[in-house]
């Protein structure tokens, strides 16, 4: 006598989750993260006692539709445990769906089950991976209270009010920038805490800050963008070594 036992495909995968890096954030469907890797999970089995499983999975950008090949394998794991799979190298600012069914260790594969229960024009998840701003160094101006009349570089002006402007940008979409600005009489040289800040502006918009009260003096300035987020650039000098503008009110 004997018998016949016709290996069974793997189940549909159940459980399944998304989380971020530290495999502890779980990400809900259509959130955000802040980070290049995802971990994708989910438990796999087969009606085969003993049979050792992988996770398939199958991530795409939105808009890109799934193939049914697999961009992306788990580890061996034994039947009904929970299979995770790190993908990496994720493309900022980019949403992304995917699809997983698990692998036996004969080859036999299961059904493709969809992620999140949403159309797949759909995002599962969004990374935005925060980017710091920036001011564009040739944007730098200094000018009269009216903020048309332009003050030379090493020039003097008979107002004790400047305006200095400069153009701030961002990769990160919707990020607001403000503009912060250090002004120290010439010969004291820069702490690196802002003398006055701009109000938000979203990124490639002229923004300006007034400084008023001057003192009949020499002085020279710089600024740094900073967004929401608080992340800020590096600092930019206006001009040179020298005197940027100078104050003398009769």
């Amino acid at each position: 006598d004997f018998s016949v036992a016709v290996p069974d495909d793997p189940s549909l995968p159940s459980g399944e989750v998304q989380k971020k890096l530290d495999n502890l954030t779980v990400l809900a469907v259509g959130d955000t993260t802040d980070e290049t890797t995802v971990i994708v999970s989910a438990q796999v089995s087969d009606p085969d006692p003993g049979d050792q499983l992988r996770l398939l999975v199958e991530l795409r950008p939105v808009g890109v539709a799934f193939t049914g090949t697999a961009t992306d394998t788990s580890g061996s794991v034994a039947n009904g445990a929970t299979a995770a799979v790190g993908i990496p190298g994720l493309s900022d600012d980019t949403d992304y769906h995917w699809q997983i069914r698990a692998l036996d260790q004969t080859g036999r594969t299961g059904a493709w089950k969809s992620f999140g229960g949403n159309p797949e024009s759909a995002a599962d998840f969004h990374v935005a991976e925060p980017d710091p701003p920036s001011v564009q160094a040739l944007s730098l101006g200094q000018f009269k209270l009216d903020g048309v009349t332009p003050i030379d570089t090493g020039s003097t002006t008979d107002e004790n009010r400047v305006t200095l402007k400069a153009t701030v940008e961002d990769p990160d979409p919707g990020d607001q920038i403000l503009l912060e600005v250090e002004v120290k009489p010439f010969g004291t040289p820069f702490s690196g805490s802002p003398t006055l800040q701009s109000l938000p502006v979203t990124s490639g918009q002229v923004t300006e800050v007034v400084w008023t009260g001057l003192a009949n003096d020499s002085y020279h300035w710089r600024v740094r963008a900073r967004d929401q987020a608080g992340d800020t650039s590096g600092w930019l000098e206006f001009g040179t070594s020298g005197v940027d503008f100078a104050v003398n009110v009769p």
